[in-house]
């Protein structure tokens, strides 16, 4: 999602029937000849980095919702 010029290099949709629950759509050398390709190689890299950063990101605001319902439970009656 992050790298656009992938839309224009990779048939995605065998990416389809895994959102259906089937496995084993892609494989590696699906990506075999990109992997030989600094920028797709980089864009990979930064999509990987940038999910990551989001994905820390998501936890620590799921962690702040949870306090938050915590407090908002002790001051509500009955909490």
């Amino acid at each position: 999602m992050l790298y656009l010029p992938i839309y224009t290099q990779v048939d995605l949709h065998p990416l389809l029937p895994a959102f259906e629950g089937e496995e084993g759509v892609l494989t590696p050398e699906h990506f075999a000849a990109f992997h030989q390709d600094p920028r797709f190689k980089n864009g990979f890299l930064m999509a990987i980095i940038e999910f990551s950063i989001l994905n820390g990101q998501m936890e620590q605001m799921m962690l702040m919702c949870q306090d938050l319902i915590a407090a908002i439970d002790e001051v509500l009656p009955g909490g």
